[in-house]
């Protein structure tokens, strides 16, 4: 991935309904931060393990098919401090 323009700190939201990846980029519109949207979580692990220092903040649901929200902070977790 690009860096986004203007350098801004990034945020990743990872959710699996897209109404909710709407609503956080306009949240995050006018903010000090840019926002990569994922719907499936996977993707997002694939591109934090290649970018680890992409991200200043991450926000993630919980309740996702798949990968729920805390297996993916478990996996996270798992490939940093090992």
């Amino acid at each position: 991935m690009e860096p986004h323009p203007h350098d801004k700190p990034t945020i990743a939201v990872i959710d699996d309904e897209q109404r909710w990846l709407k609503v956080f980029k306009r949240m995050f519109r006018n903010s000090d931060y840019a926002v990569d949207t994922f719907d499936n979580p996977q993707i997002f692990l694939e591109t934090i393990f290649q970018s680890p220092d992409r991200y200043a903040g991450i926000i993630c649901d919980n309740k996702m098919p798949g990968l729920d929200g805390h297996q993916v902070f478990e996996s996270i977790k798992s490939k940093t401090s090992g």
